[in-house]
């Protein structure tokens, strides 16, 4: 995907890694119906999201419950912000697509999830990374 201008990019973090959340609208409607969480360290495989979820849904949960955990906890960090690293408004951004999920319904207003690696222009990782290690377990 190329470079776009976005309204909101939230940075968080879990479990000592570095993400971002944003949105994305396919159609003339602008509302966001396409949520896009990315990995923004370019030696972290963005399976590892989905990793994640497996390892914190319950054994018998399947992907479309793995899809609702990552966005759920894009939303929960860009809501209430736990985990939240930066709140980035306007920013460029580039993202190169890894995974794509296809919701039955709405889910946190979004139809589809997308997972990849995000690349936000100007953006300093490493203090975010170094915030990220020292709040692991917070």
């Amino acid at each position: 995907m190329t470079a776009t201008n976005s309204e909101r990019v939230t940075v968080f973090h879990m479990f000592g890694e570095v993400f971002a959340y944003t949105t994305q609208s396919e159609g003339t409607l602008t509302y966001g119906e396409v949520g896009i969480v990315g990995v923004l360290d370019r030696n972290t495989s963005p399976r590892l999201l989905w990793h994640l979820a497996e390892a914190h849904c319950r054994e018998r949960d399947q992907a479309d419950h793995h899809a609702r955990w990552i966005a759920s906890q894009a939303s929960r960090a860009r809501v209430t912000g736990s985990g939240r690293l930066a709140d980035l408004r306007q920013s460029v951004w580039k993202f190169n697509p890894d995974k794509e999920h296809r919701f039955d319904g709405l889910n946190f207003n979004h139809e589809i999830l997308r997972t990849g690696h995000l690349e936000l222009t100007g953006l300093d990782l490493a203090p975010l990374k170094e915030s990220a290690r020292a709040q692991r377990f917070h």
